[in-house]
């Protein structure tokens, strides 16, 4: 039997509105550097090699999942996780700086080096936040209860999905702009990145944390490892949303060559990522006021369900499109297109708001931080995946690629089915039991 622990009245008053407003900002920011829309395309205006556009996708997951597993261990043995959420966060904006002074200062001479110095720095920048995820989920799980949650992710998700409407109008306009050619065009968009990440670390520097309990006895880190099986062993529905969670990260396969490939079968020109970056905002809205109350009302296997759902028709909506192509085009290819934008922002907005809180929902507070990081670890198959996937691209072409995800993602929406919902357990019984 797993209890909950209890949450201090006055620090939930205090953390809930500051977690909206950090959240709300970071989501702006994250619109400025989307890894679907704005870098794939900055990468292809560096490269005509599909690899190195699927490896954005894989610099993202591999950064921000795989070192989750080893901050962990570190975490779990810590009361206060709020320092190392400060030190890593400050470290990712100084990548973000660094990305643009490097772009504006050597993207035209040098766009060999300014690509390898993308990559490196967007694998730090996406590494520390990786780290400082763990951290900020854990003292939001130790100062927000369980039922306030879902409201409070989806919240922050439909400001910041508003305000990214304007985002994504402001990157329309600096990359038609004439005046700003590349690389001046992305390097002022990566600044505005810069500005935004500032102000959500003020806003971070204001959250409180009270202690926390951690693991009784301190474990090095090949005891660690060792123990990570018992945690599927002893939770069978970890093994369940583990699986689903895999399934899921095979859209990253394809998720980069969306952009891409709108120039082959729609239209052409950048301005037209200013109107994607739009249609997945708005994507994140209805995702967030979907989800959000579903995980409040029904449960998380429902918004689980449901993302698994909306992921799965983006590819199947690709291979429309290239099948109408075939024959003429048309304003409706246009606007089956549009939807898979819209389909990219609704499946982020219900991974955040369903993994995160399935996993708070299953997992004892002192082995929190070993849940959530592993469970995030598993996702780092998206990088092969993504890198996969540029492979395939360049030896068949999109469709196959687009047909392999759409397989994967249906299995992803079968097994989501299967899933139990915790919740139901701890409104009978008044305390979850795994």
């Amino acid at each position: 039997m797993i209890n909950h622990e209890e949450i201090i009245p006055e620090l939930e008053k205090t953390n809930f509105p500051l977690l909206i407003a950090e959240g709300t900002v970071f989501m702006i920011g994250m619109t400025f550097i989307s890894y679907s829309t704005v870098l794939p395309a900055f990468v292809a205006t560096l490269t005509t090699s599909s690899i190195l556009v699927g490896l954005v996708s894989a610099a993202r997951s591999t950064g921000w999942f795989l070192p989750q597993l080893f901050a962990a261990n570190y975490l779990e043995g810590r009361e206060l996780k709020k320092p190392v959420l400060l030190k890593t966060s400050l470290a990712s904006r100084a990548c973000l700086l660094v990305m643009a002074l490097t772009t504006f200062a050597w993207g035209t001479e040098y766009p060999g080096l300014v690509l390898a110095l993308f990559f490196l720095l967007y694998f730090l920048f996406n590494l520390c936040e990786g780290v400082s995820a763990l951290a900020w989920v854990d003292i939001t799980a130790k100062t927000v209860r369980a039922a306030r949650r879902g409201s409070l992710f989806s919240v922050m998700q439909l400001l910041g999905s508003l305000f990214g409407l304007g985002a994504g109008f402001l990157i329309r306009q600096i990359l038609e702009y004439s005046g700003y050619r590349f690389p001046v065009n992305y390097s002022v968009v990566f600044f505005a990145a810069v500005i935004v990440f500032g102000i959500n670390y003020l806003i971070l520097v204001l959250l409180k944390e009270p202690p926390g309990q951690i693991v009784s006895q301190k474990r090095n880190f090949q005891e660690y490892l060792r123990a990570m099986p018992e945690l599927f062993a002893r939770n069978d529905a970890f093994r369940k949303v583990a699986v689903v969670r895999v399934l899921v990260s095979f859209t990253f396969m394809v998720v980069p060559f969306y952009v891409v490939y709108s120039q082959k079968v729609i239209t052409s020109g950048a301005g037209i990522i200013g109107i994607y970056v739009l249609l997945q905002t708005l994507g994140m809205i209805f995702g967030s006021l979907l989800f959000g109350r579903l995980s409040d009302r029904v449960g998380n296997r429902s918004v689980l369900v449901g993302t698994a759902l909306v992921t799965f028709c983006m590819p199947v909506l690709a291979l429309i499109v290239y099948g109408m192509s075939q024959y003429t085009q048309s304003i409706l290819m246009t606007v089956l297109y549009a939807l898979i934008f819209v389909g990219i922002g609704a499946s982020d907005s219900g991974q955040f708001i369903g993994f995160t809180n399935y996993v708070l929902d299953i997992a004892p507070e002192a082995d929190r931080p070993s849940y959530y990081g592993l469970l995030n670890a598993l996702s780092v198959v998206s990088a092969v995946l993504s890198v996969g996937g540029g492979i395939l691209v360049g030896q068949f072409g999109y469709e196959p690629v687009f047909f392999i995800a759409t397989i994967f993602l249906f299995a992803s929406l079968v097994y989501s089915i299967r899933l139990p919902e915790p919740r139901h357990k701890l409104d009978s019984l008044g305390q979850e039991e795994i």
